[in-house]
């Protein structure tokens, strides 16, 4: 399977947000409590706390498999005239251990060198 990226607008939204329920929510259930967890969710996941995270800054980018498969995204800021920081990164947990993470971090690397940043922060 080859990936492929696309950078996500807030018509992408709803995409990010079911994303994020198969991905973000497993990997912090078994860390967080319950309200906790659901609080976090709405408050970043929601609909208009995803387009609050793009309109502050953040640039989504979605990674999808051969037909269309989404598979995950990241979110990354420029953060200085220097440095980015990479926000976010989930793969779905079916398509973990099969190094799509780490195209999708090669890919970010990309685009923050592109844009004259030097640094990626995690």
């Amino acid at each position: 399977m080859n990936p492929f990226f696309v950078k996500a607008g807030k018509s992408d939204a709803a995409l990010i947000r079911e994303l994020a329920r198969e991905a973000w929510i497993p990997t912090y259930a078994p860390i967080l409590s319950e309200a906790q967890l659901g609080f976090m969710f709405e408050e970043w996941y929601s609909i208009s706390g995803i387009e609050k995270s793009m309109q502050e800054g953040q640039q989504f980018e979605l990674l999808f498999l051969e037909e269309n498969t989404p598979a995950g995204y990241a979110a990354y800021s420029l953060a200085s005239a220097d440095h980015a920081k990479l926000n976010k990164i989930y793969i779905l947990p079916v398509f973990k251990g099969k190094g799509f993470g780490k195209s999708l971090i090669k890919h970010i690397e990309i685009l923050v060198k592109n844009a004259g940043r030097k640094v990626l922060q995690l």
